[in-house]
């Protein structure tokens, strides 16, 4: 049970940071969403009194994680059909799980420096 636990919290990483690097990327790029700049952001916080900004995020982005389900059960079902038709592919399938999460927790983490170093920069130029 203990490994099923571990194992379904991993899942929940892995399908946030699919949700906050690919999806949100996508729709920006085809202009589903739009977002303002990060110093506009933080004013706004600060003069959200009842904290409702906060509350909205978190639905936005619960709902931006339920996108990222879909997305990647579209990829995992394509690359399922890639393989079927590449046979003398089929045994990477764990090495190709492996960089992509290796890549995906890499960029994570470059995008989560940007935001410290912007709330940094923010903070000391107040």
């Amino acid at each position: 049970a203990m490994e099923l636990i571990i194992l379904f919290y991993f899942v929940g990483m892995v399908n946030g940071r699919i949700g906050s690097l690919f999806v949100e990327w996508l729709l920006k790029i085809i202009h589903l969403v739009t977002f303002r700049d990060y110093k506009l952001f933080l004013e706004a916080e600060q003069k959200d009194e009842d904290k409702k900004l906060i509350q909205l995020i978190e639905i936005n982005n619960m709902y931006r994680s339920m996108i990222s389900v879909a997305f990647t059960a579209i990829v995992v079902k394509l690359y399922h059909v890639w393989i079927d038709l590449n046979w003398c592919f089929g045994n990477i399938t764990e090495w190709v799980i492996l960089v992509v999460i290796l890549l995906l927790f890499t960029l994570a983490y470059t995008k989560q420096t940007k935001f410290i170093v912007s709330r940094i920069d923010y903070l000391t130029n107040k």
